[in-house]
């Protein structure tokens, strides 16, 4: 038996691809459940140009593949808030 993986907690996202990014959105049951942060200007990978706007673009995707769906949980497009000191 699965058990569903309902809330997700991402730290250092700037590290990630886009496409393990979207794998993460993709597995969580409840979209609205995932809370990602990370400092964009420690990037330790390579040739990732990560950006928080691009995050966002992942739940669009995420929402309009789910609007198709019956019966799936709405999926809202994150704020992006920044710490600034």
């Amino acid at each position: 038996e699965q058990l569903p993986l309902e809330t997700l907690f991402v730290d250092e996202t700037q590290d990630f691809t886009q496409a393990e990014l979207a794998l993460f959105v993709r597995v969580c049951a409840d979209k609205n459940a995932m809370f990602f942060s990370g400092d964009t200007a420690q990037t330790i990978a390579a040739g990732v140009g990560f950006r928080f706007e691009d995050l966002k673009s992942i739940f669009q995707a995420e929402k309009e593949r789910q609007g198709l769906a019956q019966g799936s949980q709405a999926v809202v497009v994150p704020a992006v808030r920044q710490l600034k000191v």
